[in-house]
């Protein structure tokens, strides 16, 4: 039932993870960041960054479509520029997290985490205790492309800086026409063959599926297809709010979705999607392939994952997006604003030798394009080497992705061959030129979404006891709200009994004291400077 939701609604409610303690220390800050002095074994300015090569342990996250770290082009390209080597510790999603934690525990720690691998409960429990540098010494007198990146993004400081004061990470940020949130992504023959046109709110949209359901919409003569493959959220049409199943803000006051009396109109809606057929019976437990299979053979009509492998007879299907969806509860267009900025992506231990080099270090990757030291700038994380992997027209309007390896699309050489993403700025307004999928996400998605997205509820931190209650407490409001609203859509539970839910919610589960606490949050940091 948890796979269901998960899959279904794509919800926002986030488990935080504590992490095993060590023992309490002083926060370190290395006595170069408080001097006008640069050390000894680094260059002040240009490159090398430092007169004698130097080693640098570095733990990441290693995902299935990485190669290996030690081979990709980012970091070898910058070992020789900068004379900084690096040596990799990256194990596999699935065994990350054990990693992780039994290295902060232990305090048998990297030089630098890399790669989005920190979460803010470590910020918090770790970075006071000393086990994590505080960097915004470093910042200001060794990145001067990402200070000068915060005063253009405040808010991307503003998340980094820990209840203490101190900046423990630093934020990756990438602010692209191809992120959105919550795409739905039509076949515009299937359309066109049915004698319709795009819907404009949920009964419409009921109506589409009916007809791709009945009407042979892929001219085949058999009854094979599939209205609806996958269906992130649509709670947004019905309350108005972006954060789908989970918190959200309403004139600066913190609200919690699933109470929200026109909630349990969208629940009832999707009850009916899955209850009619309207939606893939084999989405929750087919792999990406057999999906995209369907695609290939023509089967889907509907879909809000990715376009990369909607390619039928080698060419992209018709497919276009349509607007946020309304409802009689709600008239207003409401897209859920994909936040483009995280933290936790660059984290320097107790145990680095090196803060000021590798501070040096990671400006480049915050550098733009014209910026870019031999090619090499934050846009490598997305695209590649300038010049070598992709090329941006004069206008600065589009860019160019070139081929690289025969039956390997842009995307999957980039994870392989290029960087493993997650730090730096690989913000751009351009859209791709060469990739007919890509520029439909992004030429479209800056036309049906970007208009009317909406803030999310923010991504807020949390004093440690705040926090630990924080996390008790929606442990339980969590497993009870996935179980049930799983059950109410797939029919395991009546809808008459939607009303007694949202009261145990209200009454036993304490969401006025979980309200409370993030209340809190959300005024200290909007207050915050």
């Amino acid at each position: 039932m948890k796979k269901i939701l998960s899959l279904l609604l794509a919800g926002t409610m986030v488990f935080g993870v504590m992490a095993g303690c060590t023992k309490k220390a002083e926060p370190v800050q290395k006595e170069e960041t408080k001097k006008d002095t640069i050390p000894d074994y680094m260059n002040a300015t240009g490159y090398p960054i430092v007169k004698q090569p130097i080693t640098i342990k570095v733990m990441g996250q290693k995902s299935a479509t990485h190669g290996e770290w030690k081979d990709m082009k980012l970091f070898t390209n910058m070992e020789k520029i900068t004379g900084i080597h690096m040596e990799f510790d990256t194990p596999i999603q699935s065994a990350y997290l054990e990693k992780k934690n039994l290295a902060l525990a232990s305090g048998d720690v990297p030089d630098v985490f890399l790669a989005g691998v920190i979460n803010v409960n470590d910020e918090e429990a770790y970075g006071p205790q000393g086990m994590f540098l505080p960097l915004e010494g470093y910042v200001d007198k060794y990145a001067p492309t990402l200070k000068k990146t915060f005063d253009q993004i405040p808010e991307a400081k503003k998340m980094s800086i820990a209840t203490d004061g101190h900046m423990y990470s630093l934020p990756y940020i990438a602010d692209t026409k191809t992120r959105a949130s919550v795409i739905l992504y039509f076949n515009m023959d299937w359309l066109s063959n049915v004698g319709m046109k795009k819907p404009t709110n949920v009964d419409e949209f009921y109506n589409v599926l009916k007809a791709f359901k009945e009407k042979d919409p892929n001219k085949n003569g058999k009854q094979d297809e599939i209205p609806l493959s996958y269906f992130k959220s649509a709670t947004a049409a019905f309350t108005g709010q972006s954060g789908g199943v989970g918190f959200d803000v309403k004139d600066d006051k913190v609200v919690y979705n699933p109470i929200d009396p026109n909630f349990k109109d969208f629940v009832t809606y999707m009850n009916k999607l899955w209850s009619e057929g309207l939606i893939d019976k084999d989405m929750f437990t087919q792999t990406v392939q057999q999906m995209s299979a369907k695609y290939k053979e023509g089967k889907m009509g509907i879909s809000s994952t990715s376009l990369s492998n909607v390619v039928v007879a080698g060419q992209p299907a018709n497919y276009e997006l349509i607007p946020p969806l309304t409802s009689s509860k709600n008239s207003k267009l409401v897209a859920p604003k994909l936040n483009f900025t995280s933290t936790g992506s660059f984290v320097i231990t107790n145990k680095c030798k090196y803060p000021e080099a590798m501070m040096r270090w990671i400006d480049v990757m915050y550098k733009s394009t014209d910026e870019a030291v031999n090619g090499l700038s934050g846009m490598m994380n997305f695209l590649g080497e300038y010049g070598v992997d992709w090329t941006l027209s004069a206008d600065k309007k589009t860019y160019t992705r070139m081929s690289a390896v025969a039956g390997m699309n842009p995307t999957e050489y980039q994870n392989k061959f290029i960087a493993p993403q997650s730090f730096g700025n690989v913000s751009t307004s351009a859209v791709p030129d060469n990739d007919a999928l890509l520029l439909i996400k992004a030429v479209e998605s800056d036309k049906q979404y970007h208009p009317y997205m909406k803030e999310a509820f923010p991504s807020l931190r949390y004093k440690a006891a705040d926090q630990e209650r924080l996390t008790l407490l929606e442990n339980d409001l969590n497993t009870y709200v996935e179980q049930m609203l799983a059950k109410f859509i797939v029919g395991d539970e009546p809808l008459t009994k939607y009303d007694e839910f949202q009261s145990k919610i209200k009454k036993d589960l304490k969401i006025d004291e979980i309200i409370k606490i993030r209340q809190g949050a959300y005024d200290a940091n909007k207050s915050a400077k």
